[in-house]
């Protein structure tokens, strides 16, 4: 049983500065591995194979990963990891995605956006799932709506503290948002459960 969290809202968060310092994305797939994390990784009956990497700072690497038949512009379904290889305090690190999920929500007037925190039965994670919708500019793509599932751990890499985000999206792609938020609602529990029990990766970090 998931234990629901009463999360306070009540201390400030330092944004990180983080800067883009490389980029990879490379046709077939021949990507190469930043945090020792291959794939492919199993979520449920799917499997996901490394797709697309991105070294933002000195410290944080982000590996994508996408199910054979997909593709990045149109995928249903991503897993994102996210490796800071420093210390950063959890209650920080969710806090500071609770007040954006929730900011944008009020900025944008998304009606079927909404935000939840829970506690993974171990006591060793914080759960953020989330649902926003996407209404892209004329000529962009088609709207859709996304759920989300965070999962924040804190990891080390050898002897050097860090924080992993490891993440799940899902993508109803069409206007008809009432639909998509009721078909979330109605497999929200199932897609944690999935999510939750997925094995998280050992981390370590092979890129200079």
């Amino acid at each position: 049983m998931l234990k629901k969290l009463s999360f306070l809202l009540i201390f400030g968060f330092a944004v990180l500065q983080l800067s883009a310092q490389e980029d990879t994305k490379i046709e077939g797939r021949d990507v190469a591995d930043y945090i020792s994390v291959p794939g492919p990784l199993k979520i449920g009956d799917s499997e996901f194979f490394l797709y697309w990497n991105k070294k933002n700072s000195a410290t944080w690497f982000q590996q994508k990963y996408l199910r054979s038949d997909d593709n990045y512009d149109t995928y249903e379904e991503l897993v994102n990891i996210s490796f800071f290889n420093k210390e950063i305090d959890i209650d920080d690190a969710v806090k500071k995605k609770v007040d954006n999920i929730t900011k944008r929500k009020t900025d944008l007037n998304d009606n079927y956006s909404f935000i939840d925190v829970i506690e993974s039965p171990d006591g060793n994670e914080l759960i953020v799932d989330y649902l926003v919708t996407i209404v892209p500019k004329e000529g962009d793509g088609e709207a859709y709506a996304e759920y989300n599932i965070d999962r924040f751990r804190p990891t080390k890499n050898g002897d050097q503290n860090g924080l992993l985000i490891f993440s799940y999206s899902k993508r109803l792609y069409g206007s008809d948002f009432r639909s998509a938020s009721k078909y979330i609602n109605k497999q929200r529990n199932k897609l944690l459960d999935y999510v939750i029990t997925a094995p998280m990766p050992t981390i370590k970090v092979i890129a200079k």
